[in-house]
């Protein structure tokens, strides 16, 4: 086995005669790559867009909050906007985090991270709609989001001791 730097993150990976590192640690290479492997770059690189969008938008709607929103919301109104927008964000970086840890042809962080999306979706952006248009019906649609997140913290619990 030869050891080989893979830069620039430093990982150390041992590869066996004639094997490539990429290939031992599952990334593309040069052989071509399995069907399931594939599959499961199209689904990582799906989250990593995920978290992008969520990212930038949780980003815009703390500047558009700290902002645009002071002038025109009470206070009350204020905060509900920046609880929104901290929970959007920091799922936006949970999601990234799973899917730059998730393997190619691993699906284990799949359904945690589909939660964590629709988790944000529903929770915060129930919370802005409210916000936005003193629709207070809106507020029932939150609790489901934050028990789906809840819900997929869990799962990701459990499934790091698997």
């Amino acid at each position: 086995m030869v050891a080989r730097q893979i830069a620039p993150i430093g990982i150390s990976v041992r590869a066996s005669p004639g094997e490539s590192p990429a290939k031992r640690i599952g990334y593309p290479h040069r052989d071509g790559m399995r069907f399931g492997e594939l599959s499961g770059l199209v689904s990582m690189s799906r989250y990593l867009v995920i978290a992008g969008l969520l990212g930038a938008t949780g980003v815009a709607a703390g500047a558009f909050g700290a902002h645009a929103l002071q002038a025109s919301v009470s206070p009350e109104r204020a905060d509900i906007w920046e609880t929104a927008a901290q929970y959007h964000l920091i799922h936006a970086v949970v999601i990234l985090a799973l899917a730059l840890y998730s393997q190619p042809d691993e699906s284990r962080w799949r359904l945690p991270m589909m939660g964590f999306t629709a988790g944000v979706v529903l929770f915060s952006f129930s919370l802005y709609a409210l916000v936005l248009t003193d629709i207070t019906q809106l507020a029932m649609i939150t609790p489901v989001g934050g028990l789906i997140l809840i819900l997929s913290w869990l799962m990701v619990a459990i499934k790091a001791l698997k």
